[in-house]
């Protein structure tokens, strides 16, 4: 996948119309699709994040988050430590649906993207260790994130969710989140070895795609699906990114809307709401 990304332009992204649906249907299928030539203007961000609806507003990251290193920082992600594929926000009750990243400045060493598909990892645990599939969809996980004095974020419920019909339909798992887990004491080892076999494979190569978002390009992901990551890097290159979110429903509404009139045989589709557990 590495060599032939989904990739929209953003003239064409931007269209309004077929190269519109043309994006959104690529993050509708892959759970991810980079948009190509928006440029380093700080203000494109937002323009951006408008192809697939409003910016959803939170405590820990406002209304546009500034990825880049800090001398002082409370975030991980504010640093040039390595960050292993995660979701965001899966200490929410009701995560961030779509992730809009948009790279200002990058650098030549490391720095890289790093991106796994969880539906892939749920599809591969339900075929070779059913046991520890049922586990993940049945059991709850909790995650915390806490900010003193500001906020105090929580969750319960099982890593991978599913629709009425049993299938995937979301991921939650933010490894620097997680708390002990809180199950019977009869299957507490046996959990715990299915949480470390979904981690054991998503850092496994055979599930990361890794990239250099170049500046200028931007990435739209599928929160639900599609976790995200990143190589350690030279903090003084001065790598910059900026991160803003958009609800899941959004996206679905707006591509929806645009089907109906440029592909009207799938423009009724339900599509399951994430990993709101």
């Amino acid at each position: 996948m590495a060599q032939d990304f989904p990739t929209v332009e953003w003239t064409e992204a931007s269209d309004g119309g077929a190269g519109q649906l043309s994006a959104l249907q690529l993050l509708r299928d892959y759970g991810i699709v980079q948009i190509t030539d928006i440029g380093t203007d700080p203000t494109a961000t937002e323009r951006l994040a408008t192809l697939v609806g409003p910016i959803h507003e939170t405590t820990v990251y406002g209304y546009i988050y500034d990825v880049k290193a800090e001398p002082i920082a409370k975030l991980g992600a504010k640093t040039g430590m390595p960050q292993a594929p995660h979701i965001d926000d899966a200490f929410y009750y009701s995560p961030p649906g779509i992730d809009v990243f948009h790279c200002l400045v990058n650098t030549e060493e490391g720095g890289m993207s790093t991106y796994v598909d969880g539906f892939a990892i749920a599809a591969s645990l339900a075929a070779e260790q059913p046991q520890a599939y049922e586990l993940l969809t049945t059991l709850p996980i909790s995650q915390i994130r806490r900010h003193p004095g500001e906020i105090d974020l929580r969750n319960r419920g099982p890593l991978i969710s599913l629709d009425e019909f049993g299938r995937p339909q979301g991921i939650r798992y933010f490894d620097r989140a997680l708390a002990p887990l809180d199950v019977d004491a009869d299957v507490m080892d046996t959990f715990y070895d299915a949480v470390r076999e979904y981690n054991r494979r998503m850092i496994d190569p055979a599930f990361i795609v890794e990239i250099r978002v170049m500046p200028g390009n931007g990435m739209l992901i599928d929160n639900h699906r599609v976790m995200h990551g990143r190589t350690a890097f030279d903090p003084s290159f001065g790598r910059h990114i900026r991160l803003r979110h958009v609800p899941r429903d959004e996206f679905h509404g707006r591509l929806r809307e645009l089907s109906r009139t440029l592909d009207p045989e799938h423009h009724d589709e339900y599509l399951p709401q994430g990993s709101r557990s």
